[in-house]
């Protein structure tokens, strides 16, 4: 009688343990946190509230929003690589983390420290200058920025980010001479540009295309190698023979090592919220779908990252940012 008591003890006690690590591996059972290298309002912050109205009720769990400005988003990386490879912390990035901040050796995390959950989209970047700029066209900036070398204030969103990196290529085939200031976020550079205390802005005109339709400011020049048809009369870079100019994504990451099924949880999640009429019309609003073929899963986006850490690097030398 008694070893079969004890038996039976031990069964029930390993069933609850059994129960207890099941319950324990289920993932998520707790807070998702998604961090972000920038202030509020700016692209990369809507992008990830954006995404998550749908896929909160999905993830079945609080997924929250966390911006961390500071070193071009070096202190948000450094956040996100502390935390346990969990799948509890997401990173929301552009090329600034995974490329440009390891290559010029502002950060020991490599770009293989990081698996690519999706890439939500190719934003196209432009000079933005207030409505009644004097520059009409880019022709009125150059002729300005070559008789007066280093006058020309160029707001950006983060030192040594796609911002700088973008405008630095621009302004070196442009042979122009220019001083890039430095924001945390976007809605501070957008401040700047309003009151005059920058001559141009770095920033997509979805982000503010309220200001654009209010005719308060308006694209100088797209970062794209042709013009797109929203802004058919706006010139780009590729009218003027720019090469090189790298584009600005925005995708989500977690630290690698977390777990294939997390990830996928993670990432089914996400493309349902993206995939709901709600994010589209985000998308479209915000003229995110300028660009085709932006959206791309985690196995697709970890195959372009390794040809574009590549581009970079040809980039970041050229400019001499980079060994």
């Amino acid at each position: 009688m008694k070893k079969k008591f004890w038996l039976s003890l031990a069964a029930v006690l390993m069933l609850g343990a059994s129960c207890a690590l099941a319950a324990e591996e289920q993932f998520p059972n707790r807070t998702i946190t998604f961090v972000h290298g920038f202030g509020s309002g700016g692209g990369i912050d809507i992008l990830a509230r954006m995404a998550l109205m749908k896929a909160r009720p999905l993830l079945k769990v609080p997924a929250i929003v966390s911006g961390m400005p500071g070193g071009a988003t070096v202190e948000a990386m450094k956040y996100v690589q502390k935390q346990p490879a969990d799948g509890y912390t997401v990173f929301v990035a552009t090329p600034t983390s995974i490329f440009i901040n390891p290559l010029c050796g502002r950060v020991d995390i490599k770009p293989e420290d990081w698996q690519p959950i999706l890439r939500a989209h190719i934003d196209v970047s432009s000079w933005m200058v207030k409505d009644d700029s004097p520059f009409k066209k880019w022709d009125d900036l150059l002729k300005f920025a070559k008789e007066n070398p280093g006058k020309l204030k160029v707001g950006i969103m983060g030192a040594l980010s796609v911002d700088a990196i973008a405008s630095a290529a621009l302004a070196k085939q442009a042979d122009i001479d220019v001083k890039m200031i430095p924001f945390d976020g976007g809605g501070e550079g957008m401040a700047a540009l309003l009151g005059g205390h920058v001559d141009v802005l770095f920033e997509e005109p979805g982000v503010v295309m309220q200001l654009v339709e209010s005719k308060k400011v308006r694209p100088l020049l797209l970062m794209s190698d042709k013009r797109i048809d929203k802004f058919a009369e706006v010139e780009c870079a590729g009218d003027f023979g720019y090469k090189g100019i790298p584009l600005l994504w925005r995708g989500f990451f977690v630290k690698a090592g977390t777990p294939a099924d997390r990830v996928k949880v993670i990432e089914d999640a996400l493309t349902k919220s993206m995939q709901s009429d709600l994010y589209k019309a985000y998308e479209n609003e915000s003229l995110l779908r300028l660009y085709p073929g932006g959206f791309i899963g985690s196995a697709e986006f970890a195959e372009v990252l390794k040809t574009e850490v590549n581009a970079y690097a040809d980039v970041m030398k050229a400019l001499g940012y980079a060994k």
